[in-house]
């Protein structure tokens, strides 16, 4: 059902004066914005996953895999990082390593591009500073998905 005029109106005065405050486009119609309102999902390898998630992983969103050890967390995200890798030359990841789990031969062998995967060790720097280094890596907005593994 349409709005009516008057409240059609109305709602336009308050959201120029949102946007004349806090800068064009601050608010906007929804039903007239929702291509560029659209999450970029970046699928993983399996299709159970990707129903269950409506497409594989959100683009900005935090992922957590939880389960037992070994029960196939970090290969997911890797084979996820993998399969993106193949679909797309621009596709960047990186990997916090916490529990000597990351293994550059079962990358390579999944079809990771090392060349476009930075990886570090948190047992290297200690935890704080190690924190300190993905904080800046995800601020640097170069990144399409960082796996952080944890025990």
């Amino acid at each position: 059902m349409a709005l009516s005029k008057e409240k059609k109106k109305s709602l336009t005065a308050v959201m120029n004066k949102i946007n004349k405050q806090f800068g064009a486009d601050t608010v906007k119609i929804a039903g007239e914005h929702t291509e560029e309102m659209s999450i970029k999902m970046y699928p993983t390898t399996s299709p159970e996953v990707n129903e269950m998630l409506y497409g594989g992983f959100a683009q900005g969103k935090i992922i957590e895999l939880y389960g037992p050890n070994s029960s196939g967390k970090t290969s997911l995200a890797m084979e996820t990082v993998a399969y993106n890798m193949k679909i797309d030359p621009d596709f960047t990841a990186g990997f916090f390593e916490t529990e000597e789990s990351y293994d550059p031969e079962y990358a390579r062998m999944l079809g990771i591009d090392l060349d476009r995967f930075v990886y570090w060790d948190q047992r290297e720097y200690g935890a704080e500073k190690g924190l300190d280094i993905l904080v800046a890596l995800v601020a640097s907005g170069e990144f399409n998905m960082i796996i952080v593994t944890g025990k």
